[in-house]
C-alpha cells in the first residue's frame, strides 16, 4: 500500500471530507484526518491554523491537484465583499497566481477570474516558469548549520562519559540530545508539491545525523549492559 502523505490542509472537517470524497470518486485513495500539527510549507495550500488534513498517496498529487481545480468553481460576484483579493491589485492577484502552494486553489482561481473581469491578460507562462523554479528551490536540501552539529556532538561526547560511570544515579540515556539532533537530520524529510519525498537536510549533514543517532544508540547500550553487570552481580 502507498504511503498516505499530508496533501493539504482545511479548516473544517467538512470542506476536507468533500475533498476526500470528489478524490475517492475519481480513483484517488484519499483520507480526511483532524490532527494539529505543525507543517512545512511545502504543502498545497498550507495554513498552520487549519487542523484538517487530507492525506492521499504521493503519486496521485498532480492528478489530485488537477481535480480539485476542475471541480472548484469560483464566482466573484459571490465572495464575501470584505474578502481580501477583491482589494488586490492586478500585479497583487498575479502574484497569488504565481504562488498557488501558498494561497490554495480557492484562492488561485479566484484571482484568475477577478484578472478575467478586469480584461487583464493571465501570464501563464511566466506563472509556470514560477511553478517550476519553487519547485526545483524546494528540492534543494539545507545544511545543518553549526551550532546544530555542536550540540549534537556536545551530547555524544557527555553521552560517552555518562555510559562508563557505574553510579545508577546518572541518566540511562546517556547522549539523549544527540539522538534527538541525529534523528532530525537523518531521516527528516520535505513533500514536494509533485508529491516526492526529498531529504531535508545535504548528505554531509545526514552523514553527521548517522553518526550522532547509532553512537548515542550504542552508548545507550553500553550503559544499560553496565548497570545489569553491577546488578547481576549484586
Amino acid at each position: 500500500m502507498d504511503e498516505m502523505i499530508v496533501f493539504s490542509t482545511y479548516p473544517t472537517l467538512e470542506a476536507a471530507e468533500q475533498a476526500a470524497m470528489l478524490l475517492r470518486n475519481n480513483g484517488i485513495t484519499a483520507e480526511a484526518k483532524h490532527e494539529m500539527r505543525s507543517l512545512d510549507s511545502n504543502y498545497l495550500g498550507q495554513q498552520f491554523g487549519d487542523p484538517y488534513l487530507l492525506y492521499l498517496p504521493g503519486k496521485d498529487f498532480d492528478r489530485a491537484r488537477t481535480i480539485l481545480e476542475d471541480h472548484t468553481v469560483v464566482d466573484p460576484g459571490e465572495v464575501d465583499p470584505g474578502y481580501q483579493l477583491l482589494t488586490f491589485s492586478d500585479d497583487e492577484l498575479i502574484d497569488v497566481m504565481m504562488n498557488k502552494e501558498e494561497w490554495g486553489i480557492y484562492n488561485y482561481k479566484l484571482a484568475a477570474a477577478l484578472l478575467k473581469r478586469r480584461n487583464v491578460p493571465i501570464p501563464e507562462a511566466q506563472i509556470g516558469i514560477a511553478e517550476a523554479e519553487q519547485l526545483r528551490e524546494k528540492e534543494k536540501a539545507v545544511s545543518s548549520g553549526l551550532s546544530l552539529l555542536l550540540l549534537g556532538y556536545s551530547s555524544l561526547l557527555s553521552g560517552a562519559a555518562l555510559a562508563l560511570v557505574r553510579h545508577p544515579a546518572f541518566t540511562l540515556l546517556p547522549g539523549g540530545l544527540a539522538l534527538f539532533v541525529g534523528w532530525i537530520l537523518s531521516y527528516t524529510k520535505r513533500t514536494l508539491s509533485n508529491g516526492v519525498q526529498v531529504h531535508y537536510y545535504k548528505p554531509a549533514a545526514r552523514l553527521h545525523g548517522l553518526i550522532l543517532f547509532w553512537g548515542a544508540l550504542g552508548f545507550a547500550v553500553i550503559r544499560y549492559l553496565i548497570l545489569w553487570i553491577q546488578y547481576s552481580g549484586t
